[in-house]
Order: C-alpha cells, then sequence, then structure tokens
C-alpha cells in the first residue's frame, strides 16, 4: 500500500467515483460528499469501478483510485477489502448478493 499506480484508466475511474450519490445526501458540492463518505463506502465503490473495468482489484489500485477522486480514508481499508477480495471476485460477490442463508432447523 502506498505505491503510486499511474494508469489512464484509473484517471478515469476516479472521475467517476467523484460522481457517485451518496444515499441519504441532496445535491451538495463535491467537498461535502467526501467529507460524508466512509472507507469502506469509497472501496466499495472503487472495488465495483476496478472490476467493471476489467482491472484487478488491489489495494494500490483502489488507494489510487480513491486518491484520485479526492475522498480521504483510512489506509488500511483498501488492504482490508484487498484481501478479501482475493478470496472472492466481485462478480462473484455481486452475483450472489441475494443468495440466502440456511434454513433453520425445526
Amino acid at each position: 500500500v502506498g505505491k503510486e499506480v499511474d494508469s489512464p484508466s484509473l484517471t478515469t475511474a476516479s472521475r467517476r467515483l467523484k460522481w457517485i450519490p451518496i444515499p441519504g445526501c441532496d445535491n451538495r458540492s463535491f467537498s461535502y460528499y467526501t467529507e460524508k463518505m466512509s472507507g469502506d463506502l469509497a472501496c466499495t465503490y472503487a472495488a465495483l469501478i476496478l472490476s467493471d473495468d476489467g482491472q484487478e482489484v488491489t489495494a494500490d489500485k483502489m488507494d489510487a483510485l480513491i486518491k484520485g477522486a479526492g475522498v480521504s480514508v483510512e489506509p488500511y481499508w483498501a488492504m482490508l477489502f484487498a484481501k478479501f477480495l482475493a478470496t472472492k471476485s466481485v462478480d462473484e460477490l455481486v452475483a450472489n448478493v441475494g443468495a440466502g442463508g440456511g434454513g433453520g432447523g425445526g
């Protein structure tokens, strides 16, 4: 974490992250959104954007995308997300979002 990842597609992705509406927020300035966006929300959006772009979701790329969007998050968030996403792909998680848990016995 902390490496600079220079990629034209990350620059484009950072622009996409800047304009994602945050639930519960009305049309206010971007600085208002960056103050209200939590680390987990920023990493979630970054992972979705990277996956949608067909890129590998890594901590370095998420950090670069989030910083490029002007969002400040604690440095551990991207590392946590990257470790989790090393075991499951974003596509797999999105596809199974509606999967139910086990049934109750009884």
